[in-house]
């Protein structure tokens, strides 16, 4: 299937013809996406009578619905479903023989990687670029949801937004954060790296975590501890070349810290209480001195 994008618009004046972008369609073998503009649909109130305008709101907001249901779905419904409806040719057939208050666009093939950014990007450019122009509630981002998890009072025994120092880290030359680190005997530290951002700042984190990863191992060396745990988290990307990037670093066994879905944090928060961790930071504070 190629990748591609369709508009969606509401006809205002079937005499002239006039319609107004409302929608947009974004397909590619693994991304599916609608969303229209509310914000848009409330100009029209001049040119539709309200009850006409109210059954549109809920037409699009069922058909969001069933494309958002498509999404979650990975089976053969979802084949047949996308071959059958979201095929170049069907928004061809839609284009020449659509009638009524909506109209669909040609489809506009892309040389563009589609994911959810991706997406909002194409929406402002065609739809509407207005701060409510999406009427979907918007999901809830990678980093939101890692430091939700870290609020639960088990990763209170340990640091959290630590900022570790190249004077006791010999792998960095300036101060890097880690999102929390700790230790009971052998250091734990953890990394959140957002897998649905640019494929070059991924990488570019992956390579900092490395190699704070081997300082750490380092200074437990140097500090005859046992060997640490250092684990990078992500949640699933949804763009291809997000997700080739994810697996060749989970081949990489060279690369000194373990790949985790964020999930495993609830794994991780029993077992610092349970291990008894405390603030990697009350070492540190130790060796310096005068302390």
């Amino acid at each position: 299937m190629n990748t591609f994008i369709s508009k969606l618009y509401i006809r205002t004046n079937s005499l002239n013809e006039e319609k107004i972008c409302v929608g947009l369609y974004a397909v590619s073998e693994s991304f599916v996406h609608f969303d229209f503009s509310k914000r848009k649909l409330h100009w029209m109130r001049p040119f539709l009578e309200k009850d006409v305008l109210n059954s549109l709101e809920r037409n699009l907001k069922s058909l969001r619905k069933e494309i958002r249901d498509l999404e979650k779905d990975s089976g053969i419904f979802r084949s047949e479903w996308k071959n059958r409806f979201l095929s170049p040719g069907h928004f061809n057939y839609l284009n020449t023989y659509s009638a009524g208050l909506m109209a669909i666009d040609k489809p506009h093939p892309i040389a563009l990687e589609l994911n959810l950014d991706s997406y909002l990007q194409l929406f402002r450019t065609y739809v509407d670029e207005g701060s409510d122009s999406i009427s979907a509630e918007k999901k809830p981002s990678f980093k939101r949801h890692f430091s939700e998890c870290l609020k639960r009072p088990e990763f209170d025994r340990i640091d959290k937004e630590y900022t570790l120092s190249p004077k006791f880290i010999n792998s960095i030359y300036l101060e890097h954060k880690v999102d929390f680190i700790g230790k009971n005997g052998a250091l734990l530290a953890g990394f959140s790296i957002d897998f649905n951002t640019e494929a070059h700042t991924i990488e570019r984190h992956l390579i900092e975590f490395a190699s704070i990863s081997r300082g750490l191992n380092d200074f437990s060396k140097l500090h005859k501890m046992k060997g640490g745990n250092y684990y990078a988290f992500f949640s699933e990307p949804s763009g291809k070349e997000a997700r080739s990037l994810l697996d060749r670093a989970r081949a990489d066994h060279s690369k000194g810290f373990e790949l985790r879905e964020i999930d495993y944090l609830d794994v991780l928060a029993p077992h610092l209480e349970r291990e008894e961790f405390s603030k990697f930071s009350a070492f540190v504070n130790s060796l310096e001195p005068g302390r």
